[in-house]
């Protein structure tokens, strides 16, 4: 079985739980709880679709309960033949009878391992402790957020106190990143039964496409020679465009042939904030702005060069995106997004127009070799790292870890019990 992560304890010192044999069915079964939390996060609500639509059937049993009723996720779900039921469990809609339904959901499934996603989730899995006799091992999958800043409201941070105080009788907790974890565990989350599995993104339908970058480029009317600097990201505050813009802006001074081509919900003409940064000069005649845009493969390989100023790792599976479709990538070094680009790619300083500066610079002044040398170390860094099956795998691996413990447990206290009664 191939190991999901290093994880130095699994089981609480007194807390173990009863293993429950369902006759009828001797998959392994996986009750996954989805929190409002985890629905604003994409990152997350991609690694629980791939998990629960990719995972053999034959073999694994899951079930998904969504805190939030009536999402577009569910639909999806449902589609791909996974039962999802829905409750009212969140802070804007709350029903007490919700608890209720899920308890008794939870004693007619009989899951091998209950997977929490997002804060509100995980708090529910203590909450249902005390009423479940035989509790199966639980697992929680972080946010991909700080646990605690300056705008972390006050029943947040009650929420944070309550899981710090329980996450030691947790069987493992997951991190998307390794600096995510480091943030948890100085907030006092435990060193000891954690481990990280990063996002992943589908690595087959990403890769160099030279026709791909020929049929947008003519589209969009980009000449054979330009050098297209390229971003991919909401009009947000926390993608921090000004400095984007003033990045791009300068470059283009000194450049003739550099062009820009920014893609994104509100990136777009109508859109008077971002008319305003551009301005009526050469930046705003050499920018395209493109909106929202699906084609993420045909985007990108028609770029020479993709970029994020976020403020945040928010961009991150964005960059990796890139890597895999051949394009430098050059970033801010925040959490998941340092991560992903490591070293190959170019990080960057968090709200500096002169360090993209530097950083797209060095990718213009490249040669074809360093750069041939870059992008296929980057995709086969996003390959080894940040694929969707291989993090598919790796919560299987654990699942599997996880359960295979409580049965040895298991067998180890019915032969003791067997040998004090012979």
């Amino acid at each position: 079985m191939a190991a999901a992560g290093t994880i130095a304890r699994l089981t609480p010192c007194c807390t173990e739980p009863i293993l429950i044999v369902n006759a009828a069915d001797d998959r392994l079964k996986i009750l996954h709880l989805v929190s409002a939390t985890a629905h604003t996060q994409q990152t997350l609500i991609g690694q629980l679709t791939a998990l629960a639509t990719r995972t053999d059937r034959t073999h694994v049993n899951m079930q998904v309960v969504h805190f939030v009723p009536g999402t577009a996720h569910a639909a999806v779900l449902r589609q791909a033949g996974v039962p999802v039921h829905e409750l009212e469990l969140s802070r804007k809609r709350f029903a007490v009878m919700a608890f209720v339904e899920l308890l008794n959901h939870i004693r007619q499934f009989a899951p091998d391992v209950i997977h929490a996603w997002g804060h509100t989730a995980q708090l529910t899995t203590l909450a249902v402790k005390p009423f479940v006799k035989s509790l199966p091992y639980l697992l929680w999958t972080m946010p991909n957020t700080p646990p605690l800043s300056d705008t972390t409201g006050f029943i947040d941070r009650r929420k944070l106190a309550f899981l710090k105080r329980g996450a030691p009788n947790v069987q493992c907790i997951v991190y998307p990143t390794a600096a995510l974890a480091a943030q948890y565990r100085r907030n006092g989350f435990p060193d000891d039964n954690h481990t990280t599995i990063a996002t992943g993104v589908d690595v087959d339908r990403y890769k160099p496409d030279p026709v791909a970058r020929q049929r947008l480029r003519k589209e969009l009317k980009l000449d054979d020679r330009a050098f297209v600097i390229g971003m991919h990201a909401p009009f947000l505050p926390e993608y921090d465009y000004p400095s984007f813009v003033r990045a791009t802006a300068e470059i283009i001074k000194y450049n003739p042939d550099v062009e820009v081509l920014v893609a994104g919900r509100g990136a777009q003409r109508g859109n008077a904030g971002i008319m305003a940064l551009l301005g009526g000069g050469t930046l705003a005649t050499r920018t395209t702005l493109l909106g929202e845009w699906s084609d993420l493969s045909a985007l990108f390989n028609a770029c020479d060069v993709v970029c994020s100023s976020a403020l945040n790792d928010s961009s991150a599976m964005m960059l990796a995106t890139a890597m895999l479709c051949g394009v430098p990538c050059v970033g801010t070094g925040k959490g998941a997004q340092g991560e992903v680009l490591s070293q190959y790619g170019i990080a960057v300083e968090p709200g500096s127009p002169n360090g993209l500066i530097r950083g797209i610079t060095r990718v213009i002044e490249m040669t074809p070799d360093k750069r041939t040398f870059m992008t296929q170390n980057a995709r086969q860094h996003v390959v080894n790292n940040y694929s969707a099956q291989g993090a598919v795998e790796k919560y299987l691996g654990l699942y599997l870890e996880l359960t295979q413990a409580r049965e040895a447990k298991l067998r180890t206290l019915m032969s003791a019990k067997k040998a004090a009664s012979g």
